[in-house]
């Protein structure tokens, strides 16, 4: 049995947080969370999960402070990143391998990305 794919979830909504975790874990993946952008930049060394997702509004710069941090950093870059946020975005400039969706109640369409994704 192939081991299990490792989502990190990036997020200071619990609702938001358990309800992917639940989710995601319905469809195998095992995932781990972060409740602030230090926990999340920290997790993604450590753990180097296959897939983040990441919501933009948080306090301790949101965000747009973990994706430039993992960006910068030749453990992280590499790690495919969904930005999941009902944030305003318009104009905001994303690297190519990061993908943006928005939040919904349903997590529905964020599941099927992680899964296409992730193969």
């Amino acid at each position: 049995m192939a081991p299990k794919k490792t989502v990190l979830v990036v997020d200071d909504s619990v609702t938001i947080r358990e309800g992917l975790r639940y989710a995601l874990s319905q469809k195998g993946y095992e995932v781990i969370v972060a409740v602030d952008t230090v926990q999340g930049i920290t997790l993604a060394r450590e753990k180097q999960p296959a897939l983040i997702v990441l919501d933009l509004q948080m306090p301790g710069g949101g965000g747009a402070v973990v994706l430039e941090r993992l960006q910068s950093n030749s453990t992280t870059r590499d790690i495919p990143i969904i930005i999941y946020t009902s944030a305003p975005t318009a104009g905001l400039q994303l690297p190519a391998s990061v993908r943006l969706l928005a939040k919904t109640d349903h997590h529905r369409e964020l599941v099927e990305f992680v899964a296409k994704s992730l193969g």
